[in-house]
């Protein structure tokens, strides 16, 4: 089974159960299904194929974990961006990943512009789901690739060195 299909049998099983909250909204795992088909319709008609990197600058929120499956979706693979570093330091992981979208939280608006700019990235959006619908093309086919790089550590269960805090 791969990461993005995780949701779908969830969703198939239990669709009523609570999956996902955060502080705005609560998802159940059909509606986050159904958040991650338009969202991965949106990034297809934007051409987002697989292997392509979208990179994400905000903060943490459940709109990540849909753009994280629906990257999965597709076979593209998420850039998660450390809000707190210096414009340089952003448009050189933007150079550095190859990314060719920059998807990031209206708060962000105006350093996501600068470092576009600088880094050359042509395309960047605003993180909103509803903004993506007008895309929202099924897309079920098996996947190609990765969604997310790890250090081994992460996939042999013990990721080390490493906190999440909000």
């Amino acid at each position: 089974m791969t990461l993005d299909r995780i949701i779908d049998r969830h969703a198939a099983f239990q669709p009523a159960q609570p999956a996902l909250a955060d502080e705005r909204l609560s998802l159940t795992y059909a509606e986050l299904a159904a958040r991650i088909d338009r969202m991965a319709g949106g990034l297809a008609g934007l051409g987002v194929t697989a292997g392509k990197r979208v990179a994400h600058l905000g903060y943490n929120a459940a709109d990540i974990v849909v753009l994280l499956f629906a990257c999965a979706r597709l076979g593209a693979i998420l850039v998660p961006l450390n809000w707190r570093l210096a414009a340089p330091e952003l448009v050189y992981a933007l150079q550095d990943c190859g990314a060719e979208l920059l998807i990031h939280d209206a708060a962000f608006d105006d350093t996501a512009e600068a470092i576009c700019t600088e880094a050359g990235l042509p395309r960047r959006l605003v993180l909103d789901i509803r903004g993506l619908t007008a895309h929202s093309a099924e897309v079920r086919e098996e996947k190609k690739g990765p969604a997310v790089t790890a250090p081994q550590q992460a996939i042999d269960g013990f990721l080390r060195g490493a906190g999440l805090t909000s």
